[in-house]
């Protein structure tokens, strides 16, 4: 049985606060596309010199019916400003912001609704600044009818990044509630490290009774990694999904291949929303 449609659309570059930025695969069931302000699956981002860059453009190549290639080029740096000019200390304080953020889930909800408040207060805006490559990146999809295989590479053009983010997103209007370990539980309200206990939590989407979740992950060479996972609802954003996080600074090579299984399953339950 199909739990889900998988489909790309290069022409769709999101909604929301990150409006422009290139979506990996996208998914879709009863005809509805549940992608919304999410990433898709299998997407990239960088930070490097504590600048965040992702790709705004992508190449899709449909080998077969159940197999296709999307390839990127991380190129542009998601910056904030005022007046319509990109700052670099209003940036930089933003992504200070944002890696204290990731450290705090319990603070998470009341920091998001700070942070917007004092961005529209302030007139601050995102800006999209394309710049000198700083990786390329190739997806390969293998689909199945209740999961996705992905194979994912990225090669380093420029310095070692930090920290390198695949992102794996859909709608938080859809995605409202987890399961884990047989049981319902509340998403994160921000992005939080994954439970490590009875296998990776799912994200449930009780309006299709879809659940979807990460599996079978490994980096080459055995490097480590971490899953975070996380849902935030907000006028400009509107996301539920996993990251895996990888440090290639720690790893002295220019090229870093990881692969990972994205599954889905249908579960008919009742809502229940952490909204």
């Amino acid at each position: 049985m199909q739990a889900a449609e998988f489909f790309t659309d290069s022409l769709y570059k999101g909604t929301g606060i990150s409006t422009g930025l290139a979506r990996g695969l996208q998914v879709r069931t009863g005809g509805v596309d549940l992608t919304q302000e999410g990433m898709g699956l299998g997407t990239a981002a960088i930070r490097c010199g504590g600048k965040t860059f992702f790709a705004q453009e992508s190449e899709v190549i449909w080998q077969n019916p159940q197999q296709l290639v999307i390839e990127y080029v991380i190129d542009t740096e998601f910056r904030s400003g005022t007046g319509g000019r990109a700052d670099h200390l209003i940036t930089r304080l933003r992504e200070c912001l944002s890696a204290f953020y990731r450290l705090a889930p319990p603070l998470q909800r009341a920091l998001l609704s700070a942070g917007f408040y004092w961005r529209d207060l302030l007139g601050i805006k995102e800006q999209l600044v394309p710049g000198d490559p700083k990786a390329r990146v190739r997806f390969e999809y293998y689909l199945h009818p209740v999961q996705v295989d992905i194979v994912c590479e990225f090669e380093f053009l420029g310095p070692l990044p930090q920290q390198l983010f695949i992102m794996n997103e859909l709608g938080a209007d859809f995605f409202t509630s987890a399961w884990h370990q047989d049981g319902l539980c509340e998403c994160p309200g921000g992005w939080e490290v994954c439970p490590d206990q009875g296998g990776l939590p799912f994200l449930l989407s009780p309006q299709w009774g879809l659940l979807y979740s990460l599996s079978d992950i490994t980096v080459d060479k055995g490097w480590r990694f971490k899953v975070y996972w996380g849902r935030e609802k907000h006028a400009r954003l509107c996301w539920a999904g996993f990251a895996i996080q990888i440090n290639p600074e720690s790893i002295p090579q220019r090229k870093i291949l990881c692969r990972y299984t994205v599954k889905f399953s249908r579960h008919g339950i009742e809502e229940h929303s952490d909204e």
